[in-house]
């Protein structure tokens, strides 16, 4: 990162990562974060934190190792936007450190996305570019897994993790790590193929030839009530 860079003030902006909602800055070539928001959705605080043996250890480290004071490190804000006030992280270190108290998958993803931001490769305010073909088709494949399975929590669930990442897809992609995106891609492939793979094949069905239980075991593992309804239906001569 060049000095320019360095110096640069990027305004604070509300992000969105797995579970939380917090309001971050990039300032004076450092990445800072409303540690209050963070946590708020895992009932946990920053002072809980704090508290801790292994936070205090670790700030006293950080310190000596940056030549600060552990005050410099965590500040609270009063006063200002309401998305200013809070125990904020002064250190893009602490950041991380306090996202893996949290929660694990929420670390990974901080994690991405302050490296990310400390060098270079994406800014928080930056014009959102167009997606990319191989994101696009990403996108798009989200978006029947979703039709098929009737919402993007379901789809999110069966991954582990929150619904966002799906927000990011089409805002964010560069938040999303290539191992996530392949994760993302192989699900969405499987529901759709699960789904939606016998409709073409309904009416061409012999009983006789296929071991029609499994099929129907099959379809009925579809979440999506219509189209998991409508193949029985086909599959059954209007029984079901």
């Amino acid at each position: 990162m060049n000095a320019k860079e360095k110096s640069q003030i990027t305004n604070l902006q509300m992000v969105e990562i797995d579970q939380s909602k917090f309001a971050i800055e990039v300032k004076d070539g450092e990445v800072r974060a409303n540690l209050t928001q963070m946590a708020k959705p895992f009932g946990r605080r920053p002072a809980d934190w704090l508290k801790t043996e292994e936070a205090k250890s670790y700030l006293v480290a950080l310190s000596v190792t940056k030549k600060i004071v552990t005050a410099d490190l965590v500040k609270v804000r009063n006063g200002g936007r309401p998305n200013e006030q809070g125990t904020w992280a002064y250190d893009h270190n602490v950041l991380i450190e306090f996202a893996r108290w949290l929660n694990p998958m929420l670390s990974v993803q901080v994690n991405e996305l302050v490296w990310k931001l400390l060098s270079g490769k994406a800014a928080i305010l930056e014009p959102q570019l167009p997606l990319s073909a191989s994101e696009s088709e990403l996108v798009e494949l989200i978006d029947k897994a979703s039709l098929i399975l009737g919402s993007q929590n379901r789809l999110a669930n069966r991954l582990g993790f929150s619904s966002s990442v799906f927000s990011h897809a089409r805002t964010m992609p560069y938040l999303i790590g290539d191992f996530r995106k392949k994760q993302i891609e192989a699900l969405c492939r499987k529901v759709i193929s699960e789904g939606a793979g016998y409709i073409p094949n309904i009416r061409s069905v012999e009983p006789q030839n296929v071991d029609m239980s499994d099929i129907l075991v099959d379809v009925c593992r579809i979440e999506n009530t219509d189209v998991r309804l409508s193949l029985l239906s086909k599959l059954t001569g209007g029984m079901i």
